[in-house]
């Protein structure tokens, strides 16, 4: 048992060489293979930012970089969260990370604007509004 926890920490303590040599080989190229996503987060952004001043139910502090967000649902909208994350999931196949994921309330969620393409993200953004909708109480 010794023997496999010492080599168990000497595994979990470090990158694994492959990773390094990854890490390394986008790197060298980081200018040609950065630009197209920071493209795409800059415009997923602005879709977002101009989507959350439209809407009257979900509230954010408007994030400064990176490409998540962390917006929740205000709390004088009266729904029911487990109905609002099944429908939102299996009703129109709309991934967020939940608020209880972060310790937080479930009317919190995580929205990455990071990937994919804009019309993904404004459909999922449209269908928050409609699931928020939906689970009203």
């Amino acid at each position: 048992m010794e023997t496999l926890l010492a080599a168990k920490e000497q595994i979990c303590i470090t990158n694994s060489v492959i990773d390094e040599e990854i890490a390394f080989q986008y790197l060298k190229r980081k200018e040609a293979l950065f630009s197209p996503n920071m493209a795409t987060i800059t415009r997923n952004f602005g879709i977002l930012k101009h989507f959350m001043e439209h809407q009257h139910v979900l509230e954010w502090v408007e994030p400064k970089g990176g490409c998540v967000c962390f917006p929740r649902i205000k709390k004088d909208i009266k729904l029911d969260t487990d109905k609002f994350h099944d429908i939102l999931l299996n009703k129109y196949a709309t991934y967020i990370g939940k608020g209880h994921w972060f310790e937080e309330d479930p009317r919190y969620m995580r929205i990455g604007y990071g990937w994919d393409t804009s019309e993904k993200l404004q459909k999922g953004l449209q269908n928050i509004l409609k699931a928020i909708e939906e689970s009203r109480m």
